[in-house]
């Protein structure tokens, strides 16, 4: 691992890039270049992302690391700002997001939590924004489905919408968590 085998491969500079049996490293991290991963070649010829990945930013700064799985992105991810925080962090299965995904503000705090399931947000999920308002709902197939209840910063319910096939059918404002 570690030396480029032929012309199209920038040399690999990066020392956490541990490539599996029967793959290669591919790529280069800055200054060289801005992602290194393992590749491994198909029984017909064909060159795939297998292993380890990590992507930087042009400003140096880590964009994302996670694993692939022939060619499509599989198990744990975490993106990055070009300042360094996490911006969203879950898993895939099959280059799908699958399972339980976490986003973020800028501040580090969270703006959104809950579970796809095959690339769609299936489940329950909350999201918070800056001011602390929080909303919580259920999502079936990637439409929002159900009673949705947003909640102030103390937890007490401000308004509910009712979704149905993800549209809203009814909204109620409640006055003093009523």
């Amino acid at each position: 691992n570690g030396v480029p085998t032929g012309p199209e491969e920038d040399p690999i500079v990066y020392d956490g890039l541990e490539c599996p049996e029967n793959t290669r490293a591919v790529g280069g991290a800055p200054p060289v270049g801005t992602q290194v991963w393992c590749n491994l070649t198909l029984a017909n010829g064909t060159q795939v992302r297998h292993g380890p990945s990590f992507m930087w930013h042009a400003n140096g700064q880590l964009a994302a690391q996670g694993q692939y799985a022939e060619d499509g992105r599989d198990g744990d991810w975490k993106f990055y700002s070009a300042r360094g925080n996490v911006e969203m962090e879950g898993s895939y299965l099959f280059g799908k997001e699958d399972g339980e995904w976490t986003y973020y503000h800028p501040s580090g705090e969270k703006s959104e939590s809950g579970s796809f399931v095959n690339g769609g947000r299936n489940g329950e999920w909350s999201y918070w924004n800056s001011a602390g308002i929080e909303s919580k709902g259920t999502w079936v197939d990637g439409k929002r489905e159900g009673t949705w209840v947003e909640l102030d910063h103390n937890g007490d319910p401000l308004r509910e919408r009712t979704y149905r096939d993800g549209r809203v059918i009814e909204q109620k404002e409640l006055v003093g968590g009523q």
